[in-house]
């Protein structure tokens, strides 16, 4: 058995790399940095800095009014004890910097080194903002699909052959999130409904195009369902969508996007659901008393030192 580091913690946020690995080394240590732009600082979707929890968490970025945790070790066992977690959201990135930036956040797979077996892709959101004097984030819907197109198929991710979740952007309540923008000296909103749907639904065909090595998440698709769910006074049948001021209503993404943008607890509940059930199927059936593929062996038989 190889040696591999105890589990690391996973906050999942709207612009990131997500993985799960085999650590068959000491962890090398990913540099990255942080873009800021001129003021107003642009609402970016991104990750908590603080110190994380010891456990593993789908945790909500940025609300700690509407944090909610999610413990990936007790809702998939098959996780546990198996796979390293580790997170690679960089604030407010959007896939330009993300393809810039992937050779330092990777290495290709070799004999001794980590191996990636799941890889979670999530962007968008911030590739959807609109050109603005106040925000630089804009990336054009063509260059965007070649962007996340390069990610998926780059050479150093290839060589670990990962299962590749990718996800589309959550949806957009445009009609909160021109409120704040405004209040925060952006001219117009930063961000448009419409525009952010194409932005998921480009994430839909590249999924389609690369079938064979990659599962889409539907992000979009599972957060609206819930929320035209819970707003009963409104018919998707209209072909309008909540949160556009087209049908002038927020409806339940009041309380899945509470700041128009980043998810609340509930939502990523709701992505959490989509996820689990493409994670860790390889032990499926396997008998939980055997530990079959655990990095370090039950305490019952694990080696003491010797005096």
């Amino acid at each position: 058995m190889t040696d591999r580091s105890p589990l690391s913690p996973l906050h999942v946020c709207l612009n990131s790399y997500s993985y799960l690995r085999y650590h068959r080394s000491p962890g090398h240590k990913s540099s990255s940095s942080e873009t800021r732009s001129s003021k107003p600082q642009p609402r970016s979707s991104t990750a908590s800095h603080s110190k994380p929890p010891s456990k593993n968490v789908f945790r909500t970025p940025c609300l700690p009014d509407h944090t909610a945790y999610l413990t990936l070790t007790d809702t998939l066992p098959d996780v546990n004890r198996r796979f390293d977690v580790v997170n690679r959201g960089l604030s407010g990135y959007n896939t330009s910097q993300a393809l810039k930036a992937l050779p330092r956040i990777f290495r290709p797979a070799s004999a001794d080194g980590p191996q990636i077996k799941y890889l979670l892709v999530l962007f968008g959101a911030n590739d959807a903002c609109v050109p603005l004097p106040t925000n630089d984030q804009h990336v054009p819907l063509d260059e965007f699909r070649r962007n996340l197109a390069g990610i998926i198929t780059h050479p150093t991710i290839l060589s670990h052959r990962p299962k590749i979740l990718l996800v589309t952007p959550p949806p957009l309540d445009e009609i909160r999130i021109t409120t704040l923008d405004l209040a925060l000296g952006h001219p117009s909103a930063t961000r448009r409904a419409k525009v952010s749907a194409s932005y998921s639904q480009a994430v839909r065909e590249i999924a389609a195009e690369h079938e064979d090595t990659v599962t889409l998440i539907d992000l979009w698709k599972g957060v609206m369902d819930r929320a035209v769910e819970k707003t009963l006074e409104f018919d998707p049948r209209g072909g309008k969508t909540l949160g556009d001021p087209d049908s002038g209503l927020r409806g339940y993404l009041e309380h899945l996007l509470p700041d128009g943008l980043h998810m609340s607890g509930e939502s990523y509940r709701v992505f959490f659901e989509l996820v689990k059930g493409h994670i860790g199927r390889e032990w499926a059936g396997t008998a939980e008393e055997e530990r079959v593929g655990y990095v370090l062996p039950d305490w019952r038989v694990a080696p003491k030192l010797e005096h």
